[in-house]
């Protein structure tokens, strides 16, 4: 029977208990899944997915942020295309024709178990996922004319949100989860709309005489990126999240489309025929320093830029980010200053026995935080989400230093 998350949370804190030779057992902690504090103990990967017809047809391929060492992930002999990340980086969904019309799949970040999740004789595809990754967004047009539809990320409970006679669809999840932008056409042209998760309330954002579609939320949700063709070719464009100051980014007389941020919202990716055949370039987030990554004779298109999972942390880095989270829940008053100094003094005395090579006090002086964190929940001083994020990053320090 596999263990659950929370049950290997707590049989790792028992470990780093042990070795720190506490007289007092720390009591069961079950953190929720979802931690409300961010402590990155792993490293991350910049990468961009993309669609290519290099090898002859479309395959969805791999590339580093800078355009080294592209990689064919599919390699299928049907058309794979249009990539979207999970949140978590280790997943791909991408739609694809190998099964005699287009359908929505999952595979591995590395290419690896593909998975259908629809089967229905209409096209199902331009996928999104919620930031969860519970959810997936597509459109379809199995009703008759294109909508969009979310699923489980298992294919189950498929539900049609959009539910409109015009078309809908380009579906993209906002970084809360709470909306989706889309591109909805009721007038005849197409427009960039955001409707709530469950499909209530669009609103149309752009509202202008020209064709605007493929948004993208920048990573902190302040902004939306698309493509639009109302100066005449289309460029890319970005807004605020409610449809307000809109900017031109690119002025090449060639297409500019299909915009993605970075993770860290530094950056856009895009497609572009600005060199004869489609590309895929990024730019600053204000436009400026288009560079080609792609460089090739055959097309690329729909960049999608994600953090793909890397190797853990050193312990030594797990620790220094224990403690600026400590001071960032003092800072947001979600902490009091005496508590939070008191785990700080744990965590710096650890850091220092860790630069003395004294590995067995580290692990203690870890353990001995945890303990601490455990009461702070235990008292409703600490948030069980936030308490969750601390122990489980002291965990993983401390497994670094064992292992």
């Amino acid at each position: 029977m596999t263990r659950s998350p929370a049950r290997r949370v707590a049989a790792l804190a028992a470990v780093v208990l042990t070795a720190a030779a506490c007289d007092e057992a720390l009591r069961p902690f079950l953190p929720p899944p979802v931690a409300s504090l961010s402590i990155p103990i792993t490293t991350f990967d910049s990468k961009i997915a993309f669609q290519s017809d290099r090898d002859g047809n479309l395959d969805i391929y791999l590339m580093n942020a800078d355009g080294s060492a592209p990689v064919n992930l599919t390699n299928h002999a049907a058309a794979d295309v249009r990539p979207a990340w999970s949140p978590d980086g280790t997943s791909l969904a991408f739609h694809t024709d190998r099964d005699g019309n287009f359908e929505v799949y999952t595979m591995g970040a590395d290419g690896s178990a593909p998975v259908r999740l629809t089967n229905h004789a209409a096209f199902d595809g331009i996928v999104a996922w919620s930031p969860d990754g519970a959810r997936i967004a597509f459109q379809t047009n199995r009703d008759g004319n294109f909508e969009v539809y979310v699923m489980n990320a298992d294919g189950s409970g498929l539900v049609n949100l959009s539910n409109n006679p015009a078309f809908d669809g380009f579906p993209a999840w906002s970084p809360d989860g709470t909306r989706i932008a889309f591109q909805s056409s009721p007038g005849g042209n197409a427009e960039i709309y955001v409707m709530n998760a469950d499909g209530s309330a669009p609103t149309n954002l752009t509202n202008n005489a020209a064709a605007e579609s493929a948004p993208a939320w920048s990573p902190d949700g302040s902004r939306i990126a698309f493509h639009s063709g109302r100066d005449g070719n289309f460029d890319i464009y970005v807004m605020n999240a409610d449809g307000t100051a809109p900017t031109r980014l690119t002025t090449s007389a060639a297409s500019d489309l299909q915009p993605a941020w970075s993770p860290d919202g530094a950056q856009i990716a895009f497609s572009t025929r600005r060199d004869g055949d489609a590309e895929i370039y990024t730019m600053a987030a204000d436009g400026s320093g288009p560079t080609n990554l792609t460089n090739h004779a055959a097309n690329e298109s729909f960049p999608a830029w994600g953090l793909t999972p890397g190797p853990p942390r050193p312990a030594h880095e797990i620790i220094d980010l224990l403690v600026a989270a400590v001071e960032d829940l003092v800072s947001a008053g979600t902490l009091g200053r005496g508590h939070g100094n008191a785990l700080i003094v744990k965590l710096e005395a650890a850091a220092r026995r860790l630069a003395e090579g004294n590995v067995q006090a580290a692990v203690n002086l870890l353990g001995a935080f945890s303990n601490q964190v455990q009461a702070l929940v235990n008292g409703g001083l600490v948030a069980a989400m936030d308490g969750a994020a601390l122990i489980e990053a002291a965990i993983a320090a401390s497994s670094q230093l064992t292992s």
